[in-house]
């Protein structure tokens, strides 16, 4: 999983290698989906297969991230909640919440939106997602 954190990104040590150079540019974060799914299908990635997909959020203390797991566990999502990587910033949790979905530009929007809002809510940041190629 390579294709990661379209909106704002941060590298972290634990990140894996960036994505290419070409995803980087985009007008808009439908713009920037959209980019990533058309790598995904040039990697072979059948997208009306469900994958594992996952949603990074960043929030400022232990207590926000419990309460975001909890949001995301209710729309369906497994949660982690951990230190964020790399140097402590604003945002040191991280809360990360995955779940095996069919992706497209609606369904990459859809999260993204619910995903800024839970972040929002509790002072963080949503910091974009990513997806294997295969399931």
């Amino acid at each position: 999983m390579f294709l990661r954190r379209l909106f704002g990104s941060r590298r972290r040590d634990d990140d894996p290698q960036p994505a290419p150079a070409q995803l980087a540019h985009f007008n808009t974060p439908d713009e920037g989906d959209r980019l990533i799914l058309d790598e995904l299908r040039s990697l072979g990635a059948d997208l009306s297969q469900p994958r594992e997909v996952l949603h990074y959020l960043y929030v400022p203390t232990e207590a926000a991230a419990a309460e975001a797991s909890q949001q995301a566990r209710d729309q369906g999502y497994t949660t982690e909640i951990r230190p964020a990587a790399g140097q402590p910033g604003p945002h040191p949790w991280l809360v990360l919440a995955t779940k095996d979905e069919v992706l497209s530009v609606e369904s990459a929007r859809f999260s993204r939106e619910a995903f800024t809002q839970i972040a929002t809510t509790h002072g963080g940041e949503y910091d974009g997602w990513e997806a294997g190629a295969t399931p």
